[in-house]
C-alpha cells in the first residue's frame, strides 16, 4: 500500500539537534518564569536599573528617594525607584540584589505560599514604613532597608536554619543581629541605621500580624501567653490533666491577610481567585503550623515558620506507660 503524501514520518534520532543558544534561552525563560510574580518584578527591575546606568544611558542617581524633589517637584516615580537603585558598589549592589532574590523568593513561596494579594500587601505596609522613617534618617538607597525587612522576616521564619553569612556559619534567628553590625562595622552608621529603619518597618508588621508587641517586649518580659484555646489545650490519654502550652508574648503565629479591595484587584487582574476554598485551605493550613511551630520544646526544629524567641512548653503528666486497669 503506498504512503499518503500528505504524512511525514519523524524519526527523533534523525531530527538536528537544537542550536545551543536555543536551549539555553529555553533554559533561562523558564527559571524566570519559575521565580514567584513579586519576586521576579522587583529582581528584574533592579537588574535592568542597574544595566542601562552600567551602560551609561540613565544614571541612577536620578531615580534615588529625595524626598525634597518628590515634593517640590512632583518627582513621584522616586517612590518606587528608590527601592531599585543598589550600592553604587558593582560587587555590593550584585550581592544584595542576590541576596533580596533568595529572601523574597522563600517568603513568597513559603510563609505565603504564592497568595499574591497578602505579599502584595505585606509590602504595601512595610514600603509606607520604610517611606515615612527615611525622611527623617535622610534615606536615600531604599533597597537596603526593604532588604533588611526581607531579611528580618525570613529569619523570624527560619529561626532554627543554619545559614552562612560570609564567612560564618550562625542560626537564622541571629541573623538581623549579624547583618546589622557588619553594616556598623564596614560602611558606617549611615548605612546601619538604614538597615535599621527596614527591620524596624518589619517589626511593626509583625507586630500588626501577631497583635503582640513583638519580640523585644517578650525577650525583657518574658511574659507566657497562651496561643489559642484550640492548640493551647490537648487531650492526650493517659493524661491527669489538659496539656497547657505556652510561649513568649511573640510568637509568629499570626497571618494578615489582604484586605477584599487588593484581594479583588489582583482577581481582576490575574484571573485567579484567591478567595477559593485552595487558598482559604492554604492559609489556615499555614497558620496551624506556625501554631505548632511556635509551641515547640526548644532545641527541636521547625519545618516551618516559627517564634524568633524560642517557645517553651509545660508538659502534662503522660503515665507510666501500663495498660489500662493494670494495677501493678
Amino acid at each position: 500500500m503506498a504512503a499518503r503524501p500528505d504524512i511525514q514520518i519523524c524519526d527523533p534520532l534523525l531530527r538536528p539537534p537544537l542550536p545551543l543558544y536555543t536551549s539555553h534561552m529555553s533554559e533561562l525563560t523558564q527559571f524566570i518564569r519559575d521565580i514567584p510574580p513579586i519576586t521576579r518584578a522587583l529582581v528584574l527591575s533592579t537588574l535592568t536599573l542597574a544595566g542601562l546606568d552600567s551602560l551609561g544611558i540613565v544614571n541612577a542617581i536620578s531615580f534615588v528617594f529625595y524626598w525634597q524633589n518628590i515634593y517640590e517637584k512632583w518627582e513621584f516615580y522616586r517612590l518606587i525607584t528608590g527601592f531599585l537603585v543598589m550600592s553604587p558598589e558593582r560587587m555590593q549592589g550584585l550581592f544584595e540584589t542576590y541576596l533580596m532574590y533568595t529572601y523574597s523568593r522563600d517568603i513568597e513561596s513559603g510563609k505565603f505560599q504564592f497568595n499574591l494579594p497578602d505579599y502584595i500587601y505585606y509590602h504595601l505596609i512595610v514600603v509606607s514604613l520604610i517611606w515615612f522613617f527615611s525622611i527623617f534618617s535622610d534615606g536615600v538607597f531604599l533597597s537596603l532597608p526593604l532588604l533588611s525587612a526581607l531579611t528580618y522576616t525570613w529569619s523570624i521564619n527560619n529561626y532554627n536554619s543554619q545559614v552562612s553569612f560570609y564567612f560564618m556559619s550562625i542560626k537564622a534567628s541571629l541573623l538581623p543581629a549579624v547583618f546589622l553590625g557588619f553594616r556598623l562595622l564596614l560602611e558606617g552608621r549611615y548605612f546601619a541605621l538604614q538597615c535599621a529603619v527596614g527591620m524596624f518597618a518589619a517589626y511593626i508588621y509583625n507586630c500588626i500580624e501577631t497583635k503582640t508587641f513583638g519580640p523585644l517586649i517578650g525577650l525583657f518580659s518574658k511574659h507566657d501567653k497562651d496561643v489559642s484555646n484550640a492548640t493551647a489545650n490537648i487531650r492526650r490519654v493517659g493524661t491527669l490533666k489538659n496539656t497547657q502550652a505556652s510561649t513568649w508574648i511573640y510568637g509568629d503565629y499570626g497571618y494578615l491577610q489582604a484586605p477584599n479591595w487588593l484581594t479583588n484587584l489582583c482577581i481582576r487582574l490575574t484571573g485567579i481567585n484567591y478567595k477559593s476554598s485552595l487558598y482559604q485551605n492554604q492559609r489556615r493550613k499555614n497558620q496551624a503550623t506556625a501554631i505548632r511551630n511556635a509551641t515547640m520544646r526548644p532545641g527541636t526544629t521547625a519545618g516551618s515558620s516559627s517564634s524568633f524567641i524560642k517557645s517553651t512548653i509545660t508538659e502534662a503528666f503522660r503515665g507510666r506507660g501500663q495498660r489500662l486497669g493494670n494495677g501493678s
